[in-house]
């Protein structure tokens, strides 16, 4: 469908040098973050492929194989070289005829594991990150008797304390150097006015002309749908996202006056 209905063509051969682009999945059999790049895929415990020419649709439909509903994507391994390192340079090692490969969510939901470890800091590469967090916040929900329902409020929770305790880190690392900054859905003009401890007088100019706590509130609690946006809630997301980037750099440089 990503092929016939958006026209995605191609090989991870064939992306550009840059932008530079890492796909993230979760290997079911081995639970690591499972990457697709340009160069090479796998994880560290099952081994890489150097130089996959794998179509591009297969590798995004992996990636946002959600364990419910949508289901894994299987990668049979025939055919293939498989070495313990990266780059090809160490001895071959065996694999199964193929592995699972799950939404890169389950492991990690915003892909900040390729540009930043934890301990060590930013990748090398890398001198400003910026996050942007879409994911919605936990809700009340009441028990259920379908056990699905039960079991996929667990995960949800796991996924959201894991990736809250990875994000904490991250940036008040990143905020703190004034190389990063975390974009979250929902966060309205004076929220993140408040956040930064801006005063209300000085933030007046812009917080006036940005979405209110509730319209951003609408934003973020838009449901996950695969179905086409009307347009008036189309201009409220993207409208949204771009007044959440705009406070979040003015107000986090305190330019902007």
């Amino acid at each position: 469908m990503l092929e016939k209905k958006w026209g995605v063509k191609g090989t991870l051969q064939d992306l550009p040098q840059k932008p530079f682009w890492e796909i993230n999945c979760t290997t079911f059999e081995t639970g690591k973050s499972f990457r697709f790049r340009k160069d090479f895929m796998g994880d560290y415990i099952i081994g890489y492929v150097q130089k996959p020419e794998l179509p591009i649709s297969h590798m995004i439909a992996a990636s946002a194989g959600f364990p419910a509903l949508i289901g894994p994507y299987k990668l049979k391994t025939k055919g293939m070289r498989w070495t313990k390192d990266k780059w090809g340079k160490q001895e071959e090692v065996p694999t199964a005829s193929k592995y699972t490969l799950w939404d890169g969510g389950v492991y990690d939901n915003l892909g900040l594991e390729a540009l930043y470890k934890i301990g060590r800091g930013l990748d090398d590469e890398i001198d400003f990150l910026i996050v942007s967090g879409a994911s919605a916040s936990i809700a009340h929900q009441k028990y259920s008797r379908i056990a699905l329902a039960n079991a996929m409020r667990l995960l949800n929770i796991a996924m959201s304390q894991v990736d809250a305790l990875r994000n904490r880190e991250i940036m008040s690392s990143v905020m703190s150097k004034g190389s990063g900054m975390y974009i979250k859905i929902g966060n309205c003009a004076s929220y993140i006015a408040e956040g930064f401890n801006i005063s209300p007088d000085k933030a007046k100019q812009l917080t006036e002309v940005c979405l209110s706590k509730e319209d951003a509130a609408k934003a973020r609690d838009y449901a996950t749908t695969l179905k086409t946006p009307s347009p008036e809630n189309f201009e409220l997301i993207f409208r949204h996202g771009y007044e959440n980037a705009k406070c979040t750099h003015l107000f986090g440089i305190g330019n902007f006056g």
